[in-house]
């Protein structure tokens, strides 16, 4: 998604270089953006109120966590989510990268209980990178002269 999309849903509180800040209702959220614009990166932190987190509670978040994004690895209030793919490198090597990843944890502090998501995906970026580099690439093949 495009950041001029998200930002129709956000109110502002911070932007500088590639990280844009804000809130959406009582939970924050931090983008990081490439330089076409496309988010890769979305940072949320939603508080849930003030009680103790209990199993029932548990249970029903990852219920809801597994049915969008599907099984995954860790605690049931530390969850964690990757794609490792083969990414060929500038070298020609081809190596497994996690290119997508995710997490969803579960805090409690003085201030009450917390959902914290981070979602990342590289892949946005370098489609981006290789769009952007498309015609000056073929440009300067062009230049070159023998």
């Amino acid at each position: 998604m495009p950041i001029r999309e998200a930002m129709k849903r956000v109110t502002l509180t911070y932007s500088q270089d590639n990280q844009i800040q804000g809130k959406v209702g009582q939970t924050e959220i931090t983008f990081e953006v490439c330089p076409t614009g496309s988010i890769y990166f979305i940072e949320t932190s939603q508080p849930l109120g003030r009680f103790m987190v209990d199993k029932a509670f548990l249970t029903s978040l990852n219920a809801k966590l597994f049915a969008k994004y599907g099984r995954t690895n860790g605690t049931p209030d530390n969850l964690e989510w990757d794609l490792v793919e083969p990414v060929r490198y500038t070298t020609g090597e081809v190596h497994p990268f996690k290119t997508n990843w995710m997490s969803a944890i579960v805090s409690s502090d003085s201030d009450g209980v917390s959902l914290d998501l981070k979602m990342l995906d590289f892949r946005i970026c370098w489609a981006d990178y290789e769009r952007a580099n498309r015609k000056p690439s073929r440009a300067a093949g062009d230049a070159v002269k023998f």
